[in-house]
């Protein structure tokens, strides 16, 4: 079973630049720089781009629910590998990219087709970090992924575990 994905980030460039264009333009210094440069390029999308990337996208959503004719539920980690701390992001803010590509593999399919899904979590690092479980369903079953999350939740005490915070 695989989830479609496309690299193409036409679509949500341009939806975001659309949704940002009047906020930055009044407070664009309330941005983080890297932010605000990746919701810039949204404006360089042409319409063209924009209709033909949205039809592939669904065309996508449509292919998913081939998944769920399998499976009612999938199950994954939120995150393929343990994140970086805000300090080492903050020391190397060209990484942040990167490192965000990196981290979103596993959750970027659900939210480009837009399935319900939820992070809860099922344990900790040996470093103390916490670590997710992504529970994901067809469209319109956001009562089954809030009713298992609910159920692990009420088996599990990982909700109720705070990370060691820093305080320097």
């Amino acid at each position: 079973m695989t989830i479609p994905l496309t690299g193409d980030r036409s679509v949500v460039g341009a939806e975001a630049f659309a949704y940002h264009q009047v906020y930055m333009q009044k407070s664009a210094d309330k941005y983080n720089p890297e932010t605000l440069r990746r919701i810039r390029a949204g404006a360089e999308v042409t319409a063209s781009v924009y209709i033909g990337q949205y039809r592939n996208l669904q065309r996508m959503r449509r292919s998913v629910l081939e998944v769920f004719q399998q499976a009612d539920v999938l199950i994954t980690p939120t995150t393929p590998i343990l994140p970086p701390t805000i300090a080492e992001l903050e020391a190397q803010p060209d990484m942040l990219r990167p490192r965000e590509l990196i981290m979103l593999p596993n959750t970027r399919p659900f939210n480009v087709v837009g399935l319900p899904t939820i992070t809860v979590p099922c344990g900790f690092s040996k470093s103390g970090l916490p670590i997710g479980m992504q529970i994901s369903a067809a469209p319109g079953a956001e009562a089954t992924v809030l009713a298992l999350a609910r159920a692990w939740e009420q088996q599990t005490p990982w909700h109720k575990r705070r990370p060691p915070v820093d305080q320097a």
